[in-house]
């Protein structure tokens, strides 16, 4: 019996382990006020409705502007007002759909839904470390200089902090919301004072007017040089 069961079985790790990877893209379902692309190809942009960026595209958003994508019926992205923000890839394989974005600054909102047999995973990348927001919803800000701010509204986060080149990785549960300082220090819940958010104090901060021309006039940012 356990050798019909070890033939059984082995075909199906096999089948799982030689699974093609499917390349998926990035559809823009609503566009917001000014909002460009910039995917080192073509220059700086104006996305549309409708569009379809391809892997490694910056985006920008300008004052009062937002970008929303659609991954799935049931999988979104939105990147809010004076954010920047690297599109990195989206793609299936052993029965996951990954998808994986870079948030230089700003503000992005993520829901992912498993789609029957298909977890649905969001990988958010930033300068000191990672959330993987796997079948969940939630709101990730990040602040240059200042940190990131992450709020969990549903499903189980994973936070991964970089602290001298090691990753600690921690889950952040519904209604939780955590600090990740520069540093690799996490902050939770009610030991976070109410601090500045970015996307509220950029309202009132006269240099907030500026952030997407000078973003936009400088390099674009370069997905290889993390």
């Amino acid at each position: 019996m356990k050798f019909i069961l070890f033939f059984l079985i082995i075909p199906f790790i096999c089948f799982a382990q030689s699974e093609p990877e499917q390349k998926l893209s990035f559809k823009v379902a609503e566009v917001k006020g000014e909002v460009f692309r910039n995917n080192e190809e073509n220059g700086w942009t104006p996305v549309k409705n409708g569009d379809v960026l391809p892997d490694n595209t910056q985006i920008l958003t300008g004052l009062h502007s937002s970008l929303s994508l659609d991954l799935t019926e049931k999988s979104y992205i939105t990147i809010s007002q004076l954010s920047d923000v690297v599109l990195q890839t989206t793609r299936i394989k052993k029965f996951t759909l990954t998808t994986e974005i870079y948030i230089v600054s700003g503000m992005i909102i993520t829901s992912s839904e498993k789609l029957q047999d298909l977890d649905n995973e969001i990988n958010v990348m930033f300068i000191n470390g990672k959330a993987t927001l796997k079948n969940a919803a939630g709101q990730i800000y990040m602040r240059k200089g200042y940190g990131v701010t992450l709020l969990a509204e549903n499903g189980d986060i994973e936070i991964e902090q970089n602290i001298l080149r090691k990753n600690i990785k921690r889950k952040i549960y519904p209604g939780d919301k955590c600090l990740l300082k520069m540093n690799g220090q996490l902050v939770e819940n009610h030991k976070i004072v109410e601090h500045e958010m970015f996307m509220s104090k950029s309202l009132n901060d006269s240099s907030a007017k500026d952030f997407f021309s000078r973003t936009k006039s400088k390099n674009s940012y370069s997905v290889n040089s993390r």
